[in-house]
């Protein structure tokens, strides 16, 4: 009996032991709480990629007027091997074969490097002026909205009889305020890929002038819109054609997006 008590007192300590010997474990850690807005994960990306906080497309707008030739009066031709000598072969751009040539095209763009070159094309069809050239930069979804603003003097000669049959000349000068107006936004960029490119939307107002058969000044308005995706570092090609009595104007807008920065 003696023993069976002892027996059973030495149970009892081990238990007891067991029950209040602090069990070593690491130290817990708190669990994470639930964010109370949206968080992004950010992965690292190599070295060499660099994605602009705000990137800027650098744009160019070119406006050519041609005075053209009697021989030309739906305008210039964009003749394919004319077009190879003064920009390079092969030609690279947007373009398709006319119907009618196959080496007349039908131009949407063209890789133009040199603004001299085209316009040395273009003087072919007739007297060919720059009107407007101008360089800016805007951030992604930016409207940017240029003006070009001139008054050029007019002068007008008359002839008048006088006594005993004389003949002189008078004249009378004038003015005519000209200009253009272009709005700009660029609504995307896709700047990976084998070609980047840019979504533009834009809209052209010009007012030009023109002497009448009368040796008056008479005025041009057009108005151009459209929206369009264009190929980095190419140039967009639209042109419009004004034609007023004996008159037959063509202008061709350009719009090249050269880089993104």
């Amino acid at each position: 009996m003696r023993i069976r008590a002892i027996y059973s007192v030495c149970i009892l300590v081990f238990l007891f032991d067991c029950v209040y010997t602090p069990i070593n474990a690491r130290e817990p850690s708190p669990l994470p709480r639930r964010a109370t807005a949206l968080t992004t994960e950010t992965k690292q990306l190599p070295p060499s990629v660099k994605i602009p906080e705000k990137p800027k497309v650098l744009l160019e707008l070119a406006v050519f007027k041609i005075e053209l030739k009697t021989h030309y009066p739906f305008g210039a031709d964009w003749n394919k091997i004319s077009l190879e000598k003064y920009l390079g072969k092969p030609l690279h751009g947007e373009f398709v074969p006319s119907m009618k040539d196959e080496n007349l095209l039908i131009v949407d763009s063209l890789l133009i490097t040199d603004l001299e070159k085209i316009k040395s094309y273009l003087s072919a069809f007739g007297k060919t002026t720059l009107l407007y050239r101008q360089n800016w930069s805007q951030e992604l979804r930016e409207q940017v909205t240029r003006e070009i603003e001139s008054s050029h003097p007019y002068i007008t000669l008359f002839e008048e009889s006088g006594n005993q049959g004389k003949t002189f000349k008078t004249y009378a000068q004038s003015s005519v305020k000209l200009g253009m107006t272009i709005t700009i936004t660029i609504e995307g960029l896709q700047i990976s890929g084998d070609q980047p490119s840019v979504d533009a939307t834009f809209e052209i107002n010009l007012k030009d002038a023109y002497k009448t058969k009368d040796g008056l000044i008479g005025k041009s308005f057009l108005i151009t819109a459209d929206s369009t995706t264009i190929p980095l570092s190419y140039t967009l090609i639209q042109t419009n054609l004004f034609k007023k009595e004996d008159i037959k104007n063509e202008y061709v807008f350009l719009l090249t997006p050269r880089k993104v920065k």
